[in-house]
């Protein structure tokens, strides 16, 4: 998995407002460290574990067996994490990030695919090509978690229409997704588009030297 969707009211949950006031915001990070490393390993498969001895744990969460088996326990007591101990080994496996799972993983699952790498491909099982500035509205919204205000700014309105009348895909903008954040950086639909420009420019330049 290249990403994991993180909502805006996370701290709100009474999970993360229990896990803070137990451990502060070490514990936030913990958790939060855990999922970056069960998504790393994820493709487009259900497997959503991890295994690592103690001595891994401890190096990659900054932290004391003993801290750590406590702060284990407590997200497994609650459901967030399923942990099993084996000798120097603690496996833990993550549900929730089944339903946090980058879409593009989630499309590639759909039709029984390879997770790709950023190379620009094309899938006709996800590939969509919209009619309208609602149904990229809609899109946006359902897959890059885009809040109502935000797809509805005049802005996104204006990037949504120039979308259709360029014939931009659903798949280009899942590459430009992909681009943006390997990089670092943003995924508004001005930055977006402007990794589109960048694909099919790509794109091109290949076809010229076949």
């Amino acid at each position: 998995m290249k990403w994991f969707r993180h909502h805006t009211d996370v701290s709100s949950r009474d999970f993360i407002k229990t896990l803070q006031n137990e451990y502060g915001l070490n514990g936030y990070a913990r958790y939060i460290k855990v999922l970056e490393l069960v998504a790393g390993r994820m493709t487009e498969a259900d497997q959503c574990d991890l295994t690592l001895t103690w001595a891994e744990w401890e190096q990659k969460l900054a932290g004391k067996r003993r801290q750590l088996q406590m702060f284990f326990e407590f997200c497994h007591e609650r459901g967030v994490f399923i942990i099993e101990v084996t000798g120097q080994h603690l496996k833990t496996k993550c549900p929730e990030l089944l339903n946090l799972r980058d879409f593009h993983t989630k499309n590639l699952q759909a039709a029984g695919k390879k997770t790709p790498s950023l190379a620009p491909q094309t899938s006709e099982n996800t590939n969509q090509l919209f009619t309208s500035a609602d149904e990229w509205a809609q899109w946006c919204t359902g897959e890059l978690s885009y809040t109502e205000r935000k797809v509805n700014s005049a802005e996104n309105q204006r990037q949504f229409r120039l979308w259709v009348a360029s014939n931009v895909t659903t798949d280009e903008v899942c590459q430009a997704v992909d681009i943006a954040i390997s990089a670092g950086t943003g995924i508004e639909a001005t930055d977006l588009h402007k990794l589109v420009a960048q694909i099919r420019k790509q794109k091109l330049e290949e076809a010229k030297q076949c």
